[in-house]
């Protein structure tokens, strides 16, 4: 949630919201001929609906003392209390202050579309499942964790345990993704260790998995896509780019170089070479 005020004595201001079972707004500014002014408000059980929300933005509008009438954007994502057309926030703010502009969060926009795309390709799809349950795994126990690190160290690569994906947060994906691809040997030596010692545990099932070729292709698949969706979306977020004729020129341009990329016809032989190398290091994937 962000709102946007433009006054005589403000050259940019952002409120930002984060709910959980409190909510905390965070505000910064940028007074003329003084450096980043911030401010941080918590509000305690919050009711989530339209009504409400509308309600303690008002109020922090007036905490920071910034009048309703400087009010010129609002972007949230597509729930219904934030952006409902009726009884959404968005709709109740618009209502008081016709000159706030409503906007469909960028980011929350770049997320959905990473999400659409790997849901797409069944490749990919299935790759981020298997991705998901290896981070489950190492992180049910320590018998799995360590000796992954063990296999790690013994081949001089880090050794930090791979992670379980956030299932709502797509654009986070990307070093979870290259973590594993930069140790795909670290996870299938572990795994084989695991079955081993465990045969009643996920190892086997998983192993069975990463061996597969097709697996190490969804997972590339999706870092092509998902890297530079991310870096958009931290573009966004970005206090700098807050207004729209800076965001426009992004969006276009990583629009144009994921339609090249779409396009382009000789990806698909670079992911041959790529699966080939697999096989050329003597690693057991299979087709």
């Amino acid at each position: 949630m962000t709102l946007s005020s433009s006054r005589s004595s403000l050259t940019a201001h952002k409120i930002s919201v984060e709910l959980s079972r409190r909510l905390c707004v965070f505000g910064t500014w940028t007074e003329k001929h003084s450096s980043h002014a911030k401010r941080l408000l918590v509000y305690m059980n919050v009711s989530t609906t339209g009504q409400s929300l509308a309600a303690m933005a008002q109020d922090v509008l007036i905490r920071l003392d910034l009048p309703i009438a400087f009010l010129r954007g609002q972007t949230y994502d597509g729930a219904a209390n934030m952006s409902g057309i009726h009884n959404g926030c968005q709709a109740i703010i618009t209502d008081k202050q016709p000159l706030a502009l409503f906007v469909h969060c960028g980011a929350h926009c770049t997320n959905l579309v990473a999400q659409s795309a790997a849901c797409a390709a069944p490749c990919t799809q299935d790759a981020m499942q298997w991705l998901q349950g290896l981070g489950n795994f190492y992180g049910a126990s320590i018998k799995y964790r360590q000796p992954f690190a063990d296999v790690a160290i013994s081949q001089c690569l880090p050794a930090n345990a791979i992670k379980p994906l956030c299932p709502t947060r797509w654009l986070t994906r990307t070093p979870a993704i290259e973590s594993v691809l930069d140790r795909y040997s670290v996870v299938l030596e572990s795994l084989q260790e695991a079955k081993a010692t465990d045969p009643q545990s996920r190892a086997a099932g998983l192993l069975d998995r990463f061996e597969k070729g097709a697996t190490v292709l969804g997972l590339m698949m999706a870092l092509r896509v998902f890297s530079p969706l991310e870096r958009l979306n931290k573009s966004l977020h970005e206090h700098e780019q807050l207004q729209s004729s800076t965001n426009l020129p992004l969006c276009a341009h990583r629009i144009h170089s994921m339609s090249y990329l779409r396009k382009q016809t000789a990806t698909l032989p670079s992911w041959i070479l790529i699966l080939s190398h697999y096989h050329a290091e003597g690693s057991p994937l299979e087709g």
